[in-house]
């Protein structure tokens, strides 16, 4: 259900009307700079005034799977002059972690940096003057739209025009400086991210394998185990014969690409630029890379291909849609809840993590953070991320109470980050707040006496503070 994206909506709201709502002006910070994660957010400032915040935020979303497609379709053209039936098997990939996890700025570079690699490929005709004008354009665009599609731009771009040297005048100082300068218009971004991040520095986690092997499970998790793992399996399976069987000619400057976006995977931590799985957001693109790279096929082999695509894509698209709309109409009762909450209401989340109550994302831990575009409310549930979000949230910083993971409620048998019930009802400065809103199974708060129940929905339990 996209979890990310209700906090996103939340910022998107603040940006466009913060300066104006008192409410809104108070509880949370919006400073404007150049940053290399504003994809949704420069078309929201167009969008957002004229249609509403939350209809121009899902109409925006919408339009990343298309970019997709039609960056599935150019790639495979540029590499091998038609869509090749391998191309139908990356199709499931649009729907993977990154997108449907919500992490859209980084979904919408992705799918811009395919889509600038063939047009990058064809500038090799033009004057230099072209390509580097034109060049420096994209790298910008796909930079803005979020750093890391940039880096899976630069690495593509990168191994093609080696490979292209390489073909033409073989291995050789002389290639690799050829392909260092074609390139070279590319790597312009690199100065704002150095004035970006010049302040706050390249922080970084730890390496953990663990993480890369959960990565791989949960690259198409979205509404079934079963199916999900399957589905992985399967265009694993077809990969690994497409790039084994040496009767399948393959695009070389795709080949490589993709083995070193797939190398980047295996290298980098989880956390880098304050950008959670900074390591296997970059797998469906590999994979997507190394799918596009196999080349004609024998024509039963390659109908079966595109046939086992299509199933793939068109099955789990209905079993995403039906899941969206059975949570859709959950969520639509519980923001009920609202509607006899006053304007600028101080609500205190408790939820559990979305990664951590069972398979589906549900976002419930992030729902809440509607109550911002709703009611103009504050709600602890905005992340504070220094030099990632341009948006902070300042009521309650100084005693912490003002973001996760101040909302997050453990459970018993669960791992993951986040506190008791009652620890986190013991400790929560009442006076600042007005409601506590708990998004969980039944539990003891409803016997707490200063909790008075207003609403009880499928998943939630709004309860006004007692002032006695």
């Amino acid at each position: 259900m996209l979890p990310d994206l209700f906090n996103h909506i939340g910022r998107y709201h603040v940006m466009i009307h913060g300066e104006s709502d008192p409410f809104l002006a108070r509880y949370y910070d919006f400073k404007w700079q150049l940053v290399g994660n504003l994809g949704i957010d420069l078309p929201m400032l167009v969008l957002g005034p004229v249609l509403g915040t939350e209809l121009a935020a899902r109409l925006l979303v919408a339009t990343i799977p298309p970019l997709n497609v039609w960056a599935i379709y150019r790639l495979s053209r540029a590499a091998h002059g038609a869509v090749q039936p391998s191309a139908f098997l990356a199709l499931p990939l649009i729907y993977s972690f990154p997108f449907l996890h919500g992490f859209v700025n980084f979904a919408l570079a992705s799918a811009l940096a395919l889509l600038a690699l063939p047009v990058w490929a064809r500038l090799s005709d033009k004057s230099w003057v072209v390509q580097v004008l034109a060049g420096c354009a994209m790298a910008l665009v796909v930079w803005v739209a979020h750093v890391a599609g940039w880096a899976i731009l630069l690495v593509l771009a990168g191994s093609w025009a080696l490979m292209q040297a390489i073909l033409s005048e073989g291995l050789s100082v002389r290639a690799l400086i050829a392909a260092t300068l074609r390139v070279v218009p590319l790597a312009m971004p690199l100065v704002p991210t150095l004035l970006w991040r010049s302040g706050s520095g390249v922080a970084l986690s730890m390496f953990s394998l663990s993480q890369k092997v959960h990565g791989v499970a949960n690259l198409l998790r979205g509404e079934s185990t079963a199916l999900d793992i399957a589905s992985v399996l399967i265009i694993l399976a077809c990969l690994a014969w497409l790039l084994f069987d040496r009767r399948i000619i393959k695009s070389k400057p795709l080949l490589l690409g993709g083995f070193l976006l797939s190398f980047f995977v295996l290298i980098l931590p989880s956390y880098v630029f304050s950008s959670f799985y900074a390591d296997v957001r970059l797998l469906p693109a590999a994979l997507t890379v190394l799918l596009i790279s196999a080349g004609s096929l024998p024509r039963k082999a390659g109908l079966a291909l595109a046939i086992i695509g299509c199933a793939l894509f068109v099955i789990r698209l209905g079993v995403h849609g039906w899941g969206w709309h059975e949570r859709g109409n959950r969520i639509v009762a519980d923001l009920h809840a609202l509607d006899a909450v006053p304007k600028g209401a101080r609500i205190a989340v408790i939820a559990e993590r979305t990664l951590c109550n069972g398979w589906v994302l549900t976002g419930l831990d992030r729902v809440p953070s509607l109550a911002i575009v709703r009611i103009s409310a504050f709600v602890n549930t905005q992340w504070d991320m220094a030099d990632q979000q341009l948006m902070t949230p300042l009521y309650n910083k100084d005693v912490g109470y003002h973001a996760p993971p101040s909302n997050l409620l453990a459970t018993p048998g669960n791992a993951c980050e986040g506190r008791a019930l009652g620890e986190i009802l013991t400790t929560l400065p009442r006076k600042r707040f007005d409601y506590v809103w708990i998004f969980s199974r039944p539990a003891k708060d409803s016997r707490i006496a200063w909790l008075k129940l207003e609403a009880q929905t499928p998943d939630a339990r709004l309860y006004r503070i007692s002032r006695r």
